[in-house]
């Protein structure tokens, strides 16, 4: 049966892989957020029983410490929904010294930390930046509209679509296994901006 892994495994007996490049996306996402100056960031991630959630927050760390920013750095536990976002955002507002840029493992994530900075009357990006991840299609739409990473859905199902072609050619012999590596693509919007002079 041709068969192809989304996401995770390794090549092998012929079953090739899709991967998404998450340290690319991941250091895009630092680069700005370096650039406009933050220091104190933090990061809101996925439950850590979801293979995909730690390695965003492995690729995080990795590039928050090549900037020299890891030991400033806050990591809170979400759950990939909105609640989860919401919460890990109350916790990270109750620290000593509140992050001036939170960049969150999903899109739903940073909704709920978006509504958790508004219900505290903190604004975003003027007080607070927030980045997501995935470009899920509300993001665009947001009010401050949503800075994120995107991931082609489409360049996935083409990747996969490829693989299982080759995979399903038997009269061509044995089928080499392939990874195939897919490039996020950083989407600036209005919910980062420099941090606040008070906070700087």
């Amino acid at each position: 049966i041709p068969m192809v892994f989304l996401d995770t495994g390794d090549p092998a007996n012929g079953i090739s892989n899709i991967l998404v490049d998450y340290t690319a996306g991941v250091d895009d996402v630092v680069e700005h957020i370096a650039a406009l100056g933050h220091k104190r960031i933090a990061f809101i991630s996925g439950p850590m029983d979801l293979a995909s959630a730690r390695t965003r927050r492995q690729a995080l760390l990795a590039s928050l410490k090549r900037k020299g920013l890891a030991n400033k750095a806050s990591i809170e536990v979400g759950n990939h929904r909105i609640d989860g976002g919401r919460a890990a955002m109350e916790r990270l507002l109750r620290a000593e010294e509140r992050p001036t840029a939170v960049i969150a493992s999903n899109d739903l994530t940073a909704i709920g930390a978006i509504c958790a900075l508004h219900s505290h009357n903190l604004r975003v990006p003027e007080d607070v930046s927030v980045v997501g991840f995935d470009d899920i299609e509300i993001s665009a739409f947001l009010h401050p509209a949503l800075t994120t990473v995107r991931l082609s859905r489409a360049a996935i199902a083409d990747r996969a679509f490829q693989a299982l072609h080759r995979s399903g050619k038997r009269d061509a012999g044995p089928v080499q296994a392939v990874e195939y590596r897919i490039r996020p693509e950083f989407i600036v919007r209005n919910s980062t901006a420099a941090p606040p002079k008070t906070h700087g």
